[in-house]
């Protein structure tokens, strides 16, 4: 099974990664960043926590957006006309 991967950077430069059974076969980086995973090494969710804090976009998903809370919710858990939306309204945005 092979599953390919696309991290895409604010300045549209792309690292491409593809993985086959746990393992990645191989990266391309045409981003000019120092990408830390190499060909041969397993798959784990680190390179989504390295994708967050560099500001790349996992395929076409931000992810720091999504993963954001608000004392310990999921931002999008809480519903519209909460009381925590219309005290934090900056959070919502």
């Amino acid at each position: 099974m092979n599953r390919t991967i696309v991290l895409t950077s604010r300045q549209r430069r792309t690292i491409t990664l593809v993985v086959e059974g746990g393992v990645i076969k191989s990266v391309e980086n045409l981003s000019g960043v120092h990408f830390p995973f190499v060909e041969g090494q397993p798959y784990n969710r680190s390179v989504e926590t390295w994708t967050e804090n560099n500001n790349f976009l996992f395929d076409g998903r931000d992810l720091e957006k999504e993963n954001r809370k608000i004392y310990g919710i999921r931002i999008k858990d809480v519903p519209q006309g909460h009381l925590l939306r219309v005290l934090h309204p900056e959070k919502f945005r």
